[in-house]
């Protein structure tokens, strides 16, 4: 399941948990306090810890900084060039001593750019400072050599450990969400003992239909719009008569839905989304097998 979705479902079968707390508990001890505690904590655990998408974001951010460092490095060789061909114009070997003949390898690489820059503020501020002064470059910008070198520096730095860190950060992120989702399976797995034959508790610890075996189900189905693409979020709802109790689910990512250990019998399915018109169905559930019901939602006029 996504992050996202694990979360909310783990805190909704939570919910239904503690509702359901002493059939858990008679069942199996180890479902005995503090196990509903741990449980919330996991999942506020989880749903603090750095995401993969954060990180991505985190990583564009380093790189955009990295990017914006280099472009300032470049501009500070620019200006500085100007003053090195002032003063040595008629001088063309001491010009190489700057790295004017290979800025363009330099440039390309945030190291090699850092020990471009340190190069230049040494030959800058101590071989060949009196002439730089003489031929009009400010002393300041001669110390803005050493800050923007060190500004690239820190970038680079930090851009290459949050990179090398990334293992470390993905290994610990998984762990802490199969924490989470072990507390939510675990319950899962139980449930499908107690409530066996009873189908309006037990669809209240399912996970969605994509996440669940699909033998588990003896009702089932898919919904689509009328370009036959998949419809999430579907209310479906099966009763045995409009005014009688019904067991409520939802479709998945991939518009399926599914039902557990309904008894065998005559139903109604109703399928239910804002901007769909509702549609009802009927559907006859035999004592072995499974029955598939699929519905194509026509848009609201």
């Amino acid at each position: 399941m996504m992050d996202a979705l694990m979360f909310n479902t783990g805190r909704t079968h939570r919910g239904h948990f503690g509702t359901y707390k002493t059939e858990f508990t008679g069942f199996n001890t180890n479902f005995n306090d503090p196990f509903e505690a741990n449980w919330l904590l996991s999942i506020e655990t989880s749903e603090s810890t750095e995401t993969a998408e954060t990180r991505d974001d985190q990583l564009q951010q380093e790189t955009e900084d990295v990017s914006g460092a280099m472009v300032n490095a470049r501009k500070c060789y620019r200006g500085m060039k100007f003053f090195i061909e002032e003063a040595f114009e008629n001088k063309p070997r001491i010009r190489q001593k700057f790295g004017l003949d290979n800025y363009d390898d330099a440039s390309q690489s945030q190291f090699k750019m850092a020990e471009f820059l340190g190069n230049l503020y040494k030959l800058s501020s101590v071989d060949f400072n009196t002439e730089l002064l003489a031929a009009g470059c400010p002393s300041t910008r001669i110390d803005e050599i050493l800050t923007v070198k060190n500004a690239l520096s820190t970038e680079d730095t930090q851009q290459n450990m949050f990179k090398d860190n990334e293992q470390v950060a993905t290994k610990g992120r998984i762990t802490q969400f199969n924490t989470t989702y072990a507390f939510d399976q675990k319950v899962n797995r139980a449930s499908k003992v107690i409530f066996y034959d009873n189908p309006e508790v037990l669809n209240l610890f399912l996970f969605p239909r994509h996440s669940e075996p699909v033998e588990i189900f003896n009702v089932l189905g898919k919904a689509t719009d009328m370009a036959n693409a998949p419809i999430s979020g579907v209310q479906v709802r099966i009763f045995t008569a409009p005014a009688a109790p019904a067991i409520v689910t939802s479709t998945d990512v991939n518009g399926e839905y599914g039902y557990a250990s309904i008894a065998p019998g005559n139903y109604f399915l109703e399928f239910s989304k804002a901007g769909y018109m509702t549609q009802t169905l009927p559907v006859t559930v035999l004592a072995s097998g499974a029955v598939t019901v699929d519905v194509q939602l026509v848009p609201a006029p």
